[in-house]
């Protein structure tokens, strides 16, 4: 029966696939499509057996459990089942307001994906590969507004698009699970999507609309990212009013918001966005300590600890894990592919030394920059390498995407 019901679920979201505008403008086939679909439904069941297998008592088999018991809660009691997003554990009487407020916050973002599986449990009852087919229906579409927002600038590069939007081998592996990171993904490309759309088409209310729900869904499910999106979308409506060049233009925001950030811890550090990456690294260093904990420095919120701890940052979001002096075989392939992409970015400046400096169109500019904010502050907060591999997957697709396009490759030339 679990398996008829998964067959019958497939059919009718591939229909569906079939009759929307968003993959019908695609200008790939429905075949290939339904392909690349189908291999993320795959890659998020094989995730989940293999987490079991390897790391008992991880995040994907707490929110399974968790989403059965809400399940029958729902059944019996829909209304507390609904009411339950709102209510909170935690005193916000006692003037702990801050510290309470984010401490709910922090469980509202894994209730929203418990409370939607366990809706999906009425159809699926639990089982695990249908759950899996409806969320990466999810997680999918942000992979499509990713191709889309691409594709208008590279027409001619579609194979390289196919592989940087679909198939970036850990990017497809951790936003294909049933966690946070598939709705983090899902809302970062259309929120790129969004932009993009606006910033060449206009605004209307519906890419408003668009707009605001991906960043209300950022808010809630990883906040900080927040931050780092809204400066970006400042530089990106600039450089389209602006006759300057957009690397200009996101270089300065950079350095501004460095300096705004060191002036602010410096001058009133508990008002400074530093001091949330301080508490969280702290957070993640009293955890257990993991198998691939890296050394890492405790940061503290003055300005000395910025620049100090920068280099660090740096070498553990865009560089961990080494593929060498490790025997864990899984590290040595997610190491093996982090350094395959640092070799084509290389390769990918050498080929283009002549031409002119600049991030053209903006769009790309605005979803590099984002990322590599996202990326260096990853490096901050998390000490171990598996962890910060999960994390920065989100942002691969936006980075890879651009330099695998612009490469002199076979599959890329007119």
């Amino acid at each position: 029966m679990n398996t008829f019901l998964f067959f019958i679920t497939l059919f009718c979201i591939l229909w569906v696939f079939k009759k929307l505008p968003i993959l019908q403008k695609t200008g790939l086939s429905f075949y290939l499509l339904s392909s690349l679909f189908a291999i993320r439904v795959i890659v998020g069941i094989a995730l989940k057996w293999i987490s079991d297998r390897y790391y008992p008592s991880n995040d994907y088999a707490f929110i399974q459990s968790e989403a059965m018991i809400e399940y029958r809660w729902l059944l019996k009691e829909p209304v507390d089942f609904f009411l339950g997003l709102f209510q909170s554990p935690y005193d916000f009487e006692q003037g702990n307001y801050v510290q309470a407020f984010g401490a709910y916050l922090k469980d509202l973002a894994n209730n929203l994906v418990i409370k939607l599986q366990a809706v999906f449990n009425i159809l699926t009852k639990g089982y695990f590969p249908t759950n899996a087919l409806l969320m990466n229906s999810i997680g999918f579409m942000g992979s499509v507004a990713i191709y889309r927002t691409f594709i208008s600038y590279y027409p001619k590069q579609k194979t390289a698009l196919i592989l940087s939007c679909f198939l970036i081998p850990t990017t497809l592996y951790f936003t294909s699970g049933i966690h946070k990171d598939l709705f983090v993904f899902t809302s970062l490309g259309f929120l790129v999507y969004a932009t993009n759309r606006i910033g060449t088409s206009g605004f209307t209310m519906k890419r408003l609309m668009l707009l605001f729900v991906c960043l209300i869904t950022i808010g809630l499910f990883r906040n900080f990212l927040l931050v780092c999106i809204l400066p970006c979308l400042i530089a990106y409506f600039i450089c389209l009013q602006s006759r300057i060049k957009s690397i200009y233009i996101y270089g300065s925001t950079f350095l501004i918001l460095a300096i705004f950030v060191l002036t602010l811890t410096l001058l009133k550090p508990e008002w400074s966005p530093w001091n949330w990456i301080v508490q969280k690294q702290h957070d993640f260093l009293a955890l257990k300590t993991a198998g691939s904990q890296l050394p890492m420095e405790k940061i503290e919120n003055n300005g000395t600890s910025i620049i100090r701890t920068f280099p660090m940052a740096v070498n553990h979001g865009f560089f961990r894990p080494y593929f060498w002096g490790t025997q864990n075989p899984f590290a040595i392939m997610l190491g093996l592919e982090l350094y395959f992409f640092v070799i084509i970015g290389l390769v990918c400046l050498f080929q283009n030394r002549k031409k002119e400096p600049g991030f053209n169109p903006p769009i790309i500019g605005f979803a590099i920059l984002c990322s590599v904010l996202m990326i260096i502050t990853i490096g901050y907060i998390v000490p171990n390498s598996f962890s910060i591999v999960r994390y920065r997957s989100i942002y691969l697709p936006f980075i890879i995407t651009p330099i695998l396009a612009g490469l002199s490759l076979p599959f890329n030339r007119k």
